[in-house]
C-alpha cells in the first residue's frame, strides 16, 4: 500500500517521496516497488526488488531524468495599412530569432490589404521549461504596436505556443518628388527648341492608375517638369514623362513624342535628357 507522492522543488530538481507498507506474516515479506515514469521522464531503475525483508528499509531511491525536448513557438506578423502589393521587399526582409531558438525562414503572404509574415521557431526544453524573447526584425519602416512590439517573452514554457501575433504597420507615408528636365541641343528654327506641353504621370509600382501629373513650367530651349507624390513609407514608384511639340512642321514628321519612363525607391531625384537636334520638330501636339 504506497502513499501519493509528496514533490519537493530545489533548483532544476524535483525530489517525490514515497513510503509504501507491506505485511510481514514471520517470514519477512518478499516482493518488489515499482515506480512508472510519464514520458519524457526516464528512470535507471523502475523496480526495487526485496526478499524476506524483516524491518523498515530506506534509502531506496530511483533516480530519474527528463530527457530534452522541443517547443514550437509560431504565430503571424501582421503588416496592415498597405495600399498595394509595393512594400514585398520589407515583408520580405522580416526575420525572427530568439535566446537558444532556431526559426525557420518565414513565409510572406500579400492579401486584402495587408501582408501576413508567418514564422515558426523551435526551443529547448530540458525540464524546467523555456524562458526567453522571440524577436521580429524588421525594417524601421515597419512599427509594431504595444502591447506586443518587435519582441515577445516567454517565462517557463512548457507547452507549444501558437497565435503568437504581431500586429505592425507601415511608418508614415512618404512625399516623393521627380524633376525631369529636357534641353535642347543646337536647334535652328524656333520649332527645334520649343515645346508646347508636356504630362507627368507617377504611379507606384506594381503600376497603378496615375497619382500626379504636371504641366510644362518653363516652355523653351529647357523644359522643367516636377511632380510631387505620396507613397507608403519604402515603396517603389515610377513615372512617364510626354513631351509634345509646338511646330508640325517637322524634319522628321513620323518620329513619336517623346517619352522618359523611370522606377525609383528613393523620394526624390532629377533626371536630364538632351534631345538632339532636329527632334524637337518630330514632337506633335497631344
Amino acid at each position: 500500500n504506497c502513499s501519493a507522492l509528496a514533490f519537493v522543488h530545489s533548483g532544476s530538481d524535483y525530489t517525490a517521496s514515497y513510503d509504501c507498507f507491506v505485511t510481514d506474516e514471520g517470514a519477512g515479506w518478499t516482493g518488489a516497488i515499482d515506480v512508472t515514469a510519464v514520458s519524457p521522464i526516464t528512470c535507471n531503475s523502475t523496480r526495487i526488488s526485496y526478499s524476506a525483508i524483516k524491518a523498515n528499509q530506506t534509502g531506496k531511491n530511483y533516480t530519474c531524468t527528463r530527457a530534452p525536448t522541443s517547443l514550437s513557438i509560431g504565430g503571424t506578423l501582421n503588416i496592415v495599412g498597405l495600399s498595394s502589393p509595393a512594400n514585398a521587399t520589407l515583408a520580405g526582409a522580416v526575420g525572427f530569432s530568439g535566446s537558444g531558438a532556431s526559426c525557420a525562414e518565414p513565409t510572406t503572404a500579400y492579401s486584402g490589404g495587408q501582408y501576413l509574415v508567418s514564422y515558426s521557431c523551435t526551443v529547448p526544453d530540458s525540464g524546467a521549461g523555456w524562458t526567453g524573447t522571440i524577436a521580429a526584425a524588421t525594417d524601421a519602416k515597419i512599427a509594431c504596436s504595444s502591447p506586443v512590439t518587435k519582441s515577445q517573452t516567454f517565462t517557463a514554457i512548457t507547452a507549444n505556443q501558437s497565435n503568437q501575433n504581431y500586429t505592425c504597420s507601415i511608418a508614415a507615408p512618404t512625399t516623393r518628388t521627380a524633376t525631369v528636365t529636357f534641353s535642347f541641343a543646337g536647334g535652328t528654327r524656333n520649332q527645334d527648341k520649343r515645346v508646347s506641353g508636356a504630362t507627368f504621370t507617377t504611379y507606384a509600382i506594381p503600376r497603378t492608375a496615375s497619382i500626379g501629373n504636371c504641366t510644362v513650367n518653363n516652355p523653351g530651349s529647357v523644359v522643367t517638369c516636377t511632380t510631387t507624390a505620396t507613397f507608403a513609407a519604402g515603396a517603389y514608384w515610377g513615372g512617364t514623362v510626354t513631351l509634345y511639340g509646338s511646330d508640325g512642321a517637322c524634319l522628321y514628321p513620323n518620329l513619336p513624342n517623346i517619352r522618359v519612363a523611370f522606377e525609383s525607391n528613393r523620394d526624390s531625384f532629377t533626371y536630364s535628357l538632351v534631345i538632339p537636334k532636329g527632334l524637337g520638330c518630330a514632337l506633335v501636339q497631344p
